[in-house]
């Protein structure tokens, strides 16, 4: 379920996806300068833990990610935060019994929703998992349990919901990885099945269509106008509706995976899946500087102004 809750207090936005469970290995969070110089540990000062990074806020302060902790014998998670700058991280959402993670605030700054798998009577929107907050305001968000087949919006209460398209739409087997544009107006989203996966855009108006077949893990301009994404091929960018499609064809070998643009839109960051490194490329000349090896499979982030980025590393990394 979505869960609700006023932000007032904290000040950050934040924005993420169910955590991976696929290492119990500890994580600490990295920042460097976009030419790779300048790396620091900004976690260091904590406990162990595996951390799964999630967003910074937009004043560039805060960084949010989810917390794993042992309880009772089962692996649950909470979110915490850390200043963006390193120091004494703290937990922010944490339940007795039960995982809290997910965090994402909406675009003002005032509300924040995030996802207990198991729900409560704070929680506005059930089966519901993956929010992404939209323009009006409205929360776009997957929906059905176990398997999300239907992309939804709604009102933050959870009023006013509307199915966008269900996977019997579209004849996937399921949906994944939902984000937003910059300015709130479009999201995008992956579809799988056994013929493989297609990156789906839409907008506060419904369905736009299908952006790419063989494709996943998508990633927005700052301007909302072009999608970067992950194929067999490599990397590729192009319009919401498919047009204007551009591949970067050195990528390929790189096996990139877990793309991020930068503010400015001048760059784009992803992991190298084959060798373990944060790559920056240079969208208009398609240059490449390895920025950081030995790093996480998680998602980077910039900062606001474009000069740093963030990422997870496993300890000893």
């Amino acid at each position: 379920m979505i869960s609700l809750v006023c932000a007032a207090f904290c000040g950050v936005a934040l924005a993420a996806e169910a955590p991976s469970r696929d290492s119990v290995e500890g994580t600490n969070i990295f920042v460097v300068n976009a030419d790779g110089t300048g790396r620091r540990n900004l976690t260091a000062g904590s406990d162990p833990a595996q951390r799964v990074l999630r967003a910074l806020s937009p004043d560039g302060r805060t960084l949010a990610f989810d917390r794993a902790r042992i309880e009772g014998g089962y692996w649950l998670w909470s979110i915490a935060l850390v200043p963006a700058r390193g120091g004494e991280e703290r937990t922010l959402v944490s339940f007795y019994g039960s995982s809290a993670y997910g965090l994402t605030w909406s675009r003002d700054g005032k509300l924040m929703a995030y996802v207990r798998p198991d729900g409560t009577r704070l929680s506005s929107i059930a089966d519901a998992a993956n929010p992404a907050w939209l323009a009006g305001p409205r929360l776009a968000f997957l929906a059905g349990g176990d398997v999300q087949d239907e992309v939804a919006t709604a009102k933050p209460d959870g009023s006013d919901r509307t199915t966008v398209v269900t996977m019997w739409d579209l004849g996937f087997e399921g949906f994944g990885e939902l984000t937003r544009s910059p300015n709130g107006r479009k999201f995008a989203f992956t579809a799988g099945g056994e013929q493989g996966s297609s990156v789906f855009s839409g907008g506060l108006s419904g369905l736009v269509g299908e952006t790419s077949k063989d494709a996943q893990a998508s990633s927005w301009s700052p301007t909302g106008r072009r999608l970067v994404f992950v194929t067999s091929r490599g990397l590729v960018a192009a319009r919401p509706d498919g047009t204007g499609r551009r591949r970067f064809r050195a990528t390929q070998a790189l096996s990139p995976a877990l793309t991020s643009w930068s503010p400015d839109g001048t760059r784009i960051a992803f992991v190298a899946s084959n060798s373990g490194s944060l790559v920056v490329m240079n969208v208009r000349h398609g240059s490449q500087r390895v920025v950081a090896r030995n790093v996480a499979s998680q998602q980077p982030i910039w900062s606001p102004d474009g000069r740093r980025l963030y990422y997870a590393v496993p300890s000893g990394g």
